[in-house]
């Protein structure tokens, strides 16, 4: 257990490259100030013994330190008050300056490495593919890259402090042997026996921290499922059995902080106890000397001192231990978590897209989300260059699928999608997307300016690229007329505009990257007339220059593709042009007769 903690520690001080060093540093830094402390109160006793006794009678330093004794005995009485003053007043300083230092590094470092955490975090769920991360409840990755990250800083924080002190309290352990070493180790032992039972608590702790971990992602899952809901919470009038769900989760969080509370700070009442006790025994002890010898029980006084502020530090170490126990179990998770994003990385070759190719193909595909569940089966199909080809077919037939893996979103279960015979897994993810590029059916939009959402992915284009891109989706004249025009704000998802004036931002940001493929997935299915015209007719000046892939549930916008493909049950029923499907294939002229877009028999 011991040594998996020391590892854990290694990795989170390592995250941050500059992290181990200044965390030394710190606790370098704090054995020092502790020394001064130390220092301090020795010194305390011989300058009492000078201000009460005056006269000629040579000081006793109760320290093996001979050599500074005969010096200040060498002093006059003023100057010996004078000195030990000085001495006094400077190592209380120097501890004060040294513990600053040691709260702004032990705050730079864990601030820096929960950083480098959150952000190594965040790049591996990016870069994850979307087979992992679409399966992600929502408000999974907002509560890793805030809470959890959040305590890692705190972890990083009390792992800088528990090794603080640890090295105060040994730095005092060894001030009190140098006065006493029989009287240091029997303290010790004492407090040693006392502290066994604690090794099973922070298991405990450490197990509950956990279960608690998982209880606050379920809430934040929840709440983040919950934002997009409230309008239908407010249909259905469910706003009581909402509140009645979020205080059930809640409550199941606030017994676990409770007993968590309850156990931790249990440890501050025994210790001060043993503490009164041990000092207790210390006082008698010093009174039985006395007894037996005048001045016998000098050394007690400062030994009673240095215990007494060892004390809390001892609290604080097993406080800390217990902390950490509860911090470790958010660590575990996150690590297992980045573990996981980073061990389902998805391939890509080194070949770059070619610049001109001759076909796209599906060969053999078949697909499934869940095993044993697929989307599509054996799939084939063509898309020559520069031609606009269709898929169309009823909901749920797997036609966005097709679209996910034209742009290789998602890879093929079985068979593979190909350009000119080359598997796309050949090619590097960077230059395929930059070739094939996909409009989505509800496009989403940053909230920002109309400018930069068409320039997002193409963050070095002009001013003139944008306003071509936007021309050329019919989107300049619209765009123009808004307050302040391409500087406009769209809002949140971009509601602060039409839906047919969000598809068609979209459509100018997709052809601001000049691809050689572009996918329209259902891009007319939720808009207006008029914006389906528009879109209709981009569709129509791309053909030839670009290869169009139209998928649609509406016929309307796919009448005039060069081939269509009519996908029904997860395959390919037929293919062909509109006019001959209608007449060769009864279910595509059923399927026309239901949308009541031909006359045909």
């Amino acid at each position: 257990m011991i040594g998996r903690r020391v590892a854990e520690a290694r990795r989170l001080f390592a995250a941050w490259r500059r992290g181990t060093p200044l965390a030394a540093g710190a606790v370098v830094a704090s054995a020092v100030a502790t020394a001064f402390e130390g220092f301090g109160v020795v010194m305390l006793l011989p300058f009492l013994q000078r201000v009460l006794q005056g006269g000629p009678e040579p000081l006793t330093l109760p320290l093996r330190a001979r050599a500074l004794e005969q010096w200040l005995n060498g002093l006059s009485a003023s100057a010996q008050l004078v000195t030990l003053g000085v001495l006094i007043v400077g190592s209380v300083a120097g501890r004060e300056a040294l513990l600053y230092a040691v709260g702004y590094l032990k705050l730079l470092v864990s601030m820096r490495t929960a950083d480098v955490v959150r952000a190594r975090l965040h790049a591996a769920f990016v870069e994850a593919p979307l087979a992992l991360t679409s399966r992600y409840p929502h408000g999974h990755f907002q509560n890793y890259l805030h809470t959890e990250a959040n305590r890692v800083r705190q972890l990083v924080t009390q792992l800088m402090s528990l090794a603080q002190t640890a090295i105060v309290a040994a730095t005092l352990i060894a001030v009190m042997a140098l006065i006493s070493l029989r009287l240091a180790v029997l303290v010790l032992v004492v407090l040693a026996a006392l502290g066994l039972p604690l090794v099973r608590l922070f298991r405990w702790v450490h197990a509950t921290g956990s279960r608690r971990v998982q209880s606050r992602i379920e809430i934040v899952n929840y709440l983040a499922e919950l934002m997009p809901f409230l309008r239908s919470v407010h249909i259905f009038g469910s706003q009581r059995q909402e509140i009645a769900r979020f205080a059930a989760r809640y409550t199941d969080v606030t017994q676990r902080d409770l007993r968590l509370y309850a156990v931790n700070n249990l440890v501050t009442p025994v210790y001060h106890t043993a503490g009164a006790l041990v000092v207790l025994g210390l006082v008698l002890l010093g009174v039985w000397l006395a007894a037996g010898s005048p001045g016998g029980a000098a050394w007690v006084i400062p030994f009673v001192l240095l215990f007494v502020r060892f004390l809390p530090i001892l609290n604080e170490l097993n406080l800390a231990l217990s902390y950490l126990a509860d911090g470790f179990a958010s660590y575990e998770k996150l690590e297992a978590e980045l573990a996981t994003l980073r061990g389902r990385r998805m391939e890509e070759g080194g070949r770059r897209f070619p610049a001109v190719f001759g076909a796209l193909e599906l060969q053999g595909v078949s697909f499934a989300y869940e095993p044993d569940a697929p989307v599509l089966r054996d799939v084939s199909l063509t898309i020559p260059r520069g031609r606009h080809v269709a898929v169309v077919g009823p909901s749920g037939c797997g036609k966005s699928t097709l679209c996910l893996l034209l742009c290789r979103l998602y890879d093929p279960t079985n068979g593979s999608v190909r350009v000119d015979g080359a598997d796309l897994r050949t090619f590097s993810l960077g230059s395929l997307r930059e070739a094939i590029t996909l409009v989505e059916q509800t496009p989403v939009l940053l909230n920002d300016t109309v400018r930069a959402n068409i320039a997002y992915g193409r963050s070095d284009a002009s001013d003139a690229e944008i306003r071509f891109a936007a021309k050329r989706a019919h989107a300049d004249d619209f765009i123009a007329e808004f307050p302040h025009a391409y500087e406009t704000n769209v809002g949140n998802l971009g509601t602060a505009i039409s839906g047919g004036q969000r598809q068609r931002i979209a459509i100018a940001r997709a052809l601001l990257r000049s691809p050689q493929v572009l996918i329209f997935d259902e891009a007319t299915s939720a808009v207006d007339s008029v914006s389906e015209a528009l879109i209709k007719q981009t569709i129509e000046e791309l053909r030839g220059v670009v290869t169009v892939v139209s998928v649609a549930h509406r016929l309307s916008t796919i009448r005039d593709a060069d081939e269509i493909h009519f996908v029904s049950g997860g395959r390919i029923a037929c293919s062909g042009t509109f006019a001959e499907l209608v007449v060769k294939h009864a279910e595509f002229r059923e399927y026309v007769r239901a949308q009541d877009l031909s006359s045909a028999p």
